[in-house]
């Protein structure tokens, strides 16, 4: 039923799925972990300016499309991610 669990005897429907990966949870989370952690404002505006441009792409699309992209590196959030990339890449090489 719902929400009830199943284990390796009960998979009949999934296959040897079950079998190929040992620990689902912690697949699951090492697949999912890099989405939890981009910018918010960054994904919303990506998703904006591709619906936009859904139709086709004309001068004044890609105008706008490259002044999008100059606002959303002006933006606070991408300079303080932009710093934390940097700062970490200068420790690394050191």
């Amino acid at each position: 039923g719902v929400g009830e669990g199943f284990d390796g005897a009960g998979d009949v429907g999934f296959g040897d799925a079950a079998a190929e990966i040992a620990d689902l949870d912690a697949t699951v989370a090492a697949i999912v972990a890099p989405y939890l952690t981009v910018s918010t404002p960054a994904v919303g505006a990506a998703k904006h300016l591709a619906c936009d441009l859904g139709g086709g792409v004309t001068e004044a699309d890609i105008t706008r499309s490259v002044e999008a992209l100059a606002d959303a590196w002006e933006s606070e959030d991408a300079q303080s991610r932009i710093a934390a990339f940097l700062k970490k890449r200068a420790r690394s090489k050191s």
